[in-house]
């Protein structure tokens, strides 16, 4: 994050623009949320509690309860339009770290009916999540 910070002033300064204190503020802004956004997406966990999925997304968490799941199934591929991070989709929640082999988990209740999770070892998670489940 430094780093990008430093590249950015450089530039800057190499090319002959003049940095206004107002224009070095919008920049040192928009390299917090740019920091704040790859925080977030590093930062996603999926654990599989006694009684519960938790989804770690700073600097949100997510909880499914297993009483509340009614399948669980691997997804081939998860689109590339859908981007990266937290996207809702009408009622399908979806945690996006990269577009590959993806878990989906159908609910029986509640707003989001489909909550789709793409953890770094896919078969693996899957079969604990099945295990944890009782399936």
């Amino acid at each position: 994050m430094l780093i990008l910070g430093i590249y950015f002033f450089s530039v800057f300064k190499l090319y002959g623009f003049s940095l206004e204190s107002g224009e070095q503020h919008i920049i040192a802004f928009l390299l917090l949320i740019y920091g704040f956004a790859m925080w977030g997406l590093y930062g996603m966990k999926f654990q599989l509690g006694g009684k519960r999925v938790l989804v770690r997304f700073p600097p949100f968490n997510y909880g499914i309860e297993y009483s509340k799941i009614s399948s669980v199934e691997i997804l081939d591929r998860v689109p590339w339009y859908t981007g990266w991070g937290l996207r809702i989709h009408w009622r399908t929640l979806l945690f996006v770290g990269k577009h590959t082999r993806a878990v989906r988990i159908t609910k029986k209740e509640g707003f989001f009916r489909e909550v789709i999770l793409v953890p770094e070892h896919v078969e693996e998670f899957s079969e604990k999540l099945r295990i944890a489940l009782g399936k």
